[in-house]
């Protein structure tokens, strides 16, 4: 057995580690899949959707790969459709009752303002609703070595959350978004779990705060330069459209690094490496290949973003793989009593 002198340097180089996630996906096995899955929603008047989803989800994830082994989905468009119907009834038969129903019987005053107040309230509050279950449910069918991903957070905890963030940020005038988006993030992710590992956030709204900030101050200091080379070149102000563009770019790359930077698993610290400049260059070539193929290309703009993401994603430290899967084997999923209730986001998969 290796002495202690010589355990301790490949303890400390396991610390040091880094580990990737591969990507595999291929446009024109996904460009297939996505035509059929078209034709068969058309042709069942939107019911194949769910099974669309599904069929998408499974290849992306299927095409994934850490540490050797690929992941899995087990969701099903049974689930998904389920999840639909029951959405609908709960959410969508209450709002209509509450919009129309005054009406239709006549009622007016006090009744009629509390029914519309209470419609509003659906209206807003259903993304929050929608935006917990269905990270459950994606978390609950995800896996990885037979090991499922889970996520344990409670509906009316992230509603709280949700409502105070909106009001916030609307009375401050969005000065205080970047706060209530730290806190929606250390939500998601604290609550997140790989077997009985939970993930952890330690970002902080200030730190995100500055980043708002930064952008900010790019976005004035470029609009005073176009303003200013106006009187010499006219044409600069072509350029105008640009500015918030680069703003927005600037904040995405700035901010996906603060999540992803901030973001623990276990020992292990994630890391992202996504730069403006390599952002601007995928969104550039995606845009491109939708304009000049009419949408036909969306499947390899989808494998193309993914590919990216995963490719500037990184894990540092030390990770104890057999451990997770000792503690995991005795593990019960969560969150099937809710499996696919809002899952149905547009996006074909």
């Amino acid at each position: 057995p290796p002495s202690h002198q010589e355990g301790a340097p490949r303890h400390r180089a396991e610390q040091d580690r880094t580990r990737t996630l591969k990507f595999f996906g291929s446009g024109r096995t996904l460009f297939g899949m996505w035509i059929v899955n078209v034709l068969l929603t058309l042709v069942t008047l939107g019911v194949y959707y769910f099974w669309a989803k599904v069929k998408v989800r499974s290849y992306l994830l299927s095409q994934t790969e850490f540490e050797g082994d690929r992941f899995a989905y087990h969701g099903t468009g049974e689930e998904l459709l389920a999840g639909g119907l029951r959405a609908a009834v709960l959410f969508g038969v209450p709002f209509l009752i509450l919009s129309y129903g005054p009406g239709l019987v006549g009622v007016g005053g006090v009744t009629l303002g509390v029914s519309s107040l209470l419609a509003s309230f659906i209206i807003v509050a259903f993304p929050a609703f929608a935006t917990v279950w269905a990270l459950r449910y994606r978390l609950s069918r995800t896996s990885w070595r037979g090991i499922r991903f889970s996520f344990r957070g409670h509906v009316r905890d992230y509603v709280k959350l949700f409502v105070k963030g909106i009001l916030l940020t609307t009375i401050t005038i969005g000065l205080y978004y970047p706060f209530y988006a730290a806190q929606k993030r250390a939500f998601m992710v604290a609550h997140s779990y790989f077997g009985n590992e939970k993930f952890e956030f330690d970002g902080r709204g200030k730190e995100l705060f500055k980043v708002y900030f930064q952008a900010f101050q790019l976005t004035a200091l470029f609009m005073a330069f176009v303003i200013f080379a106006f009187s010499l070149a006219p044409w600069i102000v072509f350029i105008i459209p640009f500015v918030p563009f680069i703003a927005w770019l600037f904040t995405l790359a700035e901010q996906r690094r603060f999540f992803w930077d901030h973001t623990c698993f276990r020992r292990c610290r994630f890391q992202s490496t996504v730069t403006v400049d390599n952002l601007l260059l995928l969104k550039l070539g995606n845009y491109a290949l939708l304009l000049f193929s009419l949408g036909l290309a969306w499947p390899w703009v989808r494998i193309r973003t993914m590919d990216y993401d995963l490719k500037h994603l990184r894990l540092n430290g030390l990770l104890d793989l057999a451990a997770i899967q000792q503690e995991a084997s005795d593990a019960s999923a969560t969150g099937d009593e809710v499996a696919g209730f809002v899952d149905v986001g547009f996006d074909w998969g």
